[in-house]
């Protein structure tokens, strides 16, 4: 199955949207996730989905994102297994990846930036923070 990105009110196979815009936003939490995809898709960026950890991993393997937003606490892998694997391999291991959380304690958040992560952003999400840190961790150009 080919992963599929929203553009517009049209669906194109992820692979044909410019990498320039291009986010995986990965959080288990349903309303969550439609917020930050809402959120971002009308700013322009192209988001693609994923419920966990595992499809996080898988996705980044194939496709190159110019960031990656992940909640702290997802099912099936955790977000900092995700962030190690995808460190090591694939296509984004360069990538910048935004860990969100709503309550990571020091040593967690700490293990995240050990881990890769980039930055590290607190919940309820602020769309001006989370843009800012990602025109800065990834400036086109």
């Amino acid at each position: 199955m080919k992963a599929i990105s929203k553009i517009g009110n049209a669906m194109a196979p992820i692979s044909s949207v410019p990498t320039a815009t291009r986010i995986l936003v990965v959080d288990d939490d349903p309303l969550a996730l439609l917020v930050a995809v809402r959120l971002l898709a009308s700013l322009g960026y192209s988001v693609v989905e994923a419920h966990d950890g595992a499809q996080a991993v898988a996705l980044a393997n194939h496709e190159l994102f110019r960031v990656i937003v992940t909640d702290m606490d997802v099912p099936v892998m955790e977000s900092i297994q995700a962030t190690k694997q995808i460190r090591s391999s694939g296509r984004n291991t360069g990538t910048p990846i935004i860990a969100l959380t709503s309550r990571g304690t020091e040593a967690q958040i700490q293990e995240m930036s050990d881990a890769g992560v980039s930055r590290n952003l607190m919940k309820p999400l602020d769309i001006r923070t989370l843009v800012e840190a990602i025109e800065t961790l990834a400036p086109l150009g």
